[in-house]
């Protein structure tokens, strides 16, 4: 609000004896005339926010690290004396936040800087003051995500709204209103292991069929965690057969997965199946030969299961 002072210099004039009263003045100082002048801001924020995760690698939903990512708001002011209030918030309004991504969604916190704690509506108020000199302060705050989201790989984004107010004599008055994008990516990740738990590291597994005898079968789990689509395949260094030791003589065997038989001719043109899903799954094998036909001794195979991305 503008305030303007008048002054006025009223002159009196007596006629007689020759006396005459000079007039009177006023000026103002610089510094109060600055302090008078109309109070201007407006927000200067950044581009960008882009969730980093704890290892620059953007969200991960495995990861058991809490991070936030710090941002700064720069506030610009002209003119004289005022107070602000700058307040955060999600583009959809107060409540949870979200980041979108074709396949999805993730969940964000916004909170001060420092992590003073997340307000109930996610949204942060931050006062502060300007005197008639300064020309622009920076306002920081951050954002956090919760661990354990399910999210597919992929860029995910939204945008963050910043409204600033004057709070000058406990009225708000909007001045003025930005957003600034926000974004995090989730990279495509796989992991497997023989067991139970995809986490379990355990990579290799001997299956001892012992003295074998025809229809003798042996069962192995293996668990699959993946964000991605992925396919599992098979290799067979004898395609599919058990192998003498010595004389290069065979006994084939049949693969199920989850009980479907999936052996054909070879099993190393065949895959065993695609997902995008965490599962666990069981592989049976079945000595189709008889082996009282065979040649005595050791027989082998050995067996690669590739799961890879797509």
């Amino acid at each position: 609000m503008s305030s303007n002072i008048l002054t006025a210099a009223i002159l009196s004039l007596v006629l007689g004896a020759g006396v005459a009263c000079a007039e009177e003045s006023s000026t103002i100082a610089p510094e109060s005339e600055s302090n008078l002048q109309e109070c201007e801001m407006r927000i200067s924020p950044p581009s960008t926010i882009t969730y980093r995760g704890p290892f620059s690698r953007g969200y991960d939903a495995a990861s058991s690290y809490n991070h936030a990512e710090r941002a700064t708001v720069r506030i610009l002011h002209e003119g004289g004396a005022c107070q602000y209030m700058l307040r955060i918030e999600p583009d959809t309004g107060p409540g949870e936040g979200h980041i979108h991504s074709a396949s999805g969604h993730l969940i964000y916190n916004i909170e001060p800087s420092g992590g003073q704690g997340q307000n109930a509506d996610n949204l942060v108020e931050l006062s502060g003051s300007f005197s008639s000199n300064q020309s622009q302060k920076e306002v920081p705050f951050q954002i956090s995500m919760p661990i354990g989201q399910r999210a597919l790989a992929g860029m995910y984004s939204g945008r963050v709204a910043l409204s600033l107010y004057r709070t000058d004599n406990g009225a708000e008055e909007l001045v003025d209103q930005q957003s600034v994008y926000f974004a995090s990516e989730v990279a495509p990740k796989v992991s497997a292991s023989f067991g139970e738990l995809a986490s379990g590291n355990n990579n290799s597994i001997d299956l001892d069929l012992g003295t074998m005898t025809r229809n003798q079968k042996a069962s192995v789990d293996f668990a699959v965690s993946a964000n991605t689509n992925y396919k599992v395949n098979f290799e067979s260094v004898n395609s599919g057969a058990l192998r003498h030791e010595l004389s290069g003589l065979t006994l084939d065997y049949d693969i199920r997965i989850d009980g479907q038989l999936l052996r054909d001719s070879d099993p190393n043109s065949a895959t065993l199946f695609t997902s995008n899903e965490n599962s666990r799954h069981r592989l049976d094998f079945e000595l189709r030969d008889d082996p009282t036909l065979g040649v005595a001794g050791k027989y082998s195979d050995r067996l690669t299961l590739i799961i890879s991305a797509q």
